[in-house]
């Protein structure tokens, strides 16, 4: 699966507030019938370095391209990441599937010394974030 680049805002508008980042990973994902995954990476600075797609799915679930997030763990500078997905359903709820690919990517990111710091997961005009939850 190749990578689906997005547009990056420019320094000045790069986004680390938590209201601007919700608004950025909703434009990324589509509004489809089946589930697609994005993630994110800032800086030290809290700079977004790159949105890029690393998985579509089915209506209920999404697998990851393992080899799409590897190669953007090592993206230089990078030291945080924010996973996104949409779930089709229109129920933010997280699954018990989402869980569980959060605490594997969370353990992968840690060993490349990298923080998760959200699971953010869009339904219709609602959203859940995995830290306001306390599931990371």
């Amino acid at each position: 699966m190749g990578q689906t680049r997005h547009a990056l805002p420019n320094d000045d508008a790069a986004s680390d507030c938590a209201h601007d980042l919700v608004g950025l990973m909703r434009a990324a994902l589509p509004s489809a019938r089946v589930e697609h995954i994005v993630l994110s990476g800032f800086d030290s600075r809290g700079r977004l370095l790159f949105l890029d797609s690393i998985g579509r799915g089915s209506r209920g679930a999404v697998p990851v391209d393992g080899a799409a997030l590897f190669a953007l763990l090592a993206t230089p500078g990078l030291t945080a990441i924010v996973l996104a997905h949409n779930h089709p359903s229109g129920d933010p709820t997280p699954s018990l599937g989402d869980i569980a690919l959060t605490a594997r990517i969370a353990q992968i990111a840690r060993f490349a010394r990298i923080a998760l710091t959200d699971h953010l997961i869009f339904g219709h005009e609602r959203h859940a974030s995995f830290r306001a939850l306390s599931l990371l």
